[in-house]
């Protein structure tokens, strides 16, 4: 075990005194614990840049169970101007959950409550409460998320601070439209609850945490479809994929619940590594999906008129089941810091084009 010689924050005494003053709230204060907690699923963080450009070692977690916990780290926080990050299941890729100054960092993870209205079609979650869970209480109900992230192992609440745009978002709207109430705590210790005609709202989606803790998130749901028909599309040239993609978009004699383009990159390194379940490609794939068969059978009729062939429906489907593992691929050795980019659609081709030009 690797001895801890890191000196003590001045206000670490008055930290003690308030763990001691919150029962149920869990601390982390050993240094091989703190190590997991100074990255995100972004597991390449080049040390140069955490070690020495940032600070990403937190000095403490706190793992809060009851509102006045978060209450009484913000009191502490702003007394000493120490610096918080809030952690829901660290599945992003891109930094957000990670200290860079070190301070304290609360991990949400235990306030993982999930009631389902099975009437009203609401679910009511906690900041700590994964998807996986959330969509195996919704399954047994017949219900389900109308839109989600690409992974199941993040929080909903986590992913409402992001942004809340993936699978489902075409045909849905992003998680914003389908918010029924949210419950949060600013800085000052103020508990907030704001349903989605509060101008306030805006201040806690999209923006990662920097404006306060999401403690209860309630979102609309709906019926679970029967069954899902993926189709998936191969491209040659990266800008017809786009371009059909919007045109299908943009039909409204079709109603497709998801278009997913992966480039040509992507797809060859999840098709390695779908135990030969995708077929080898040399160019983009476009993963489209319709929850009514009514719409599939409609497509399929089109696409046969198109003289347009899709893949193989065990690829399709395989494809399908692959969703909601993009950052897979990152097991296969080291890659890149991974980035989100929003661009008009028309741009993204070009931009594709140049990135991977760098190699």
């Amino acid at each position: 075990m690797e001895s801890d010689q890191r000196s003590k924050p001045r206000w670490w005494h008055e930290l003690q005194a308030l763990i001691q003053g919150q029962p149920g709230m869990e601390a982390v204060t050993e240094l091989e614990k703190l190590e997991y907690y100074r990255q995100d699923l972004n597991a390449d963080l080049p040390p140069l840049l955490g070690d020495l450009m940032l600070k990403s070692l937190p000095d403490v977690v706190l793992r809060p169970t009851e509102e006045q916990h978060i209450q009484g780290v913000f009191e502490l926080a702003s007394r000493h101007r120490i610096p918080v990050t809030l952690r829901g299941g660290g599945t992003w890729g891109y930094g957000g959950a990670v200290p860079t100054s070190g301070g304290i960092l609360l991990d949400l993870g235990l306030m993982n409550t999930i009631e389902v209205n099975e009437e009203a079609q609401e679910v009511v979650v906690g900041p700590g409460a994964r998807f996986v869970e959330i969509e195996e209480r919704l399954r047994g109900k017949g219900l389900n998320l109308l839109t989600m992230a690409s992974g199941k192992g993040g929080t909903l609440v986590g992913w409402i601070a992001t942004g809340g745009m993936g699978l489902g978002t075409l045909r849905h709207g992003g998680v914003r439209d389908q918010i029924v109430a949210l419950r949060v705590i600013t800085p000052n210790g103020e508990t907030l609850d704001l349903g989605p005609a509060d101008s306030g709202l805006s201040y806690f989606v999209s923006t990662e945490g920097q404006m306060g803790v999401i403690t209860k998130a309630t979102l609309r749901v709906g019926k679970r479809p029967p069954e899902e028909f993926p189709f998936v599309l191969p491209f040659s040239r990266t800008e017809e994929a786009y371009s059909f993609a919007r045109k299908l978009a943009e039909d409204p004699f079709f109603r497709p619940d998801d278009l997913v383009i992966y480039h040509r990159d992507l797809a060859r390194l999840m098709g390695e590594g779908s135990n030969r379940r995708l077929s080898a490609s040399d160019g983009d794939l476009l993963l489209i999906s319709f929850a009514e068969e009514e719409q599939a059978l409609r497509f399929s009729a089109f696409l046969s008129q198109e003289g347009r062939a899709a893949s193989r429906e065990e690829e399709a489907r395989a494809l399908w089941e692959m969703r909601f593992l993009p950052m897979s691929i990152k097991s296969r050795g080291p890659t890149l810091l991974a980035s989100e980019i929003v661009l008009p659609i028309d741009q993204v081709p070009s931009f594709y084009e140049v990135v991977r030009g760098w190699g």
